[in-house]
């Protein structure tokens, strides 16, 4: 059986239309684009936030994504 790669689609956990995609792992790194609810992308990559920015002793975990249409960026865990 071949490895089929991880996909991840982002939610309105929120009530969020859309979600910010950024450079890196991090809220204080370039805003690339957003992503609206209903997204989905190849998953290539997962870090801890940059700087260790998270909620409640819990680290933020970040995904680096390969949108549909091609486009790639990091998107927090919790919003996908």
């Amino acid at each position: 059986m071949a490895d089929q790669p991880a996909r991840a689609q982002v939610r309105s956990a929120t009530n969020r239309r859309e979600v910010n995609v950024r450079a890196g792992p991090g809220t204080g790194l370039d805003l690339l684009f957003k992503a609206p609810v209903g997204a989905e992308g190849q998953v290539l990559e997962a870090r801890p936030d940059a700087v260790e920015n998270g909620f409640q002793g819990k680290v933020y975990q970040w995904l680096r994504l390969r949108f549909e249409d091609g486009r790639e960026g990091w998107v927090r865990a919790a919003l996908l």
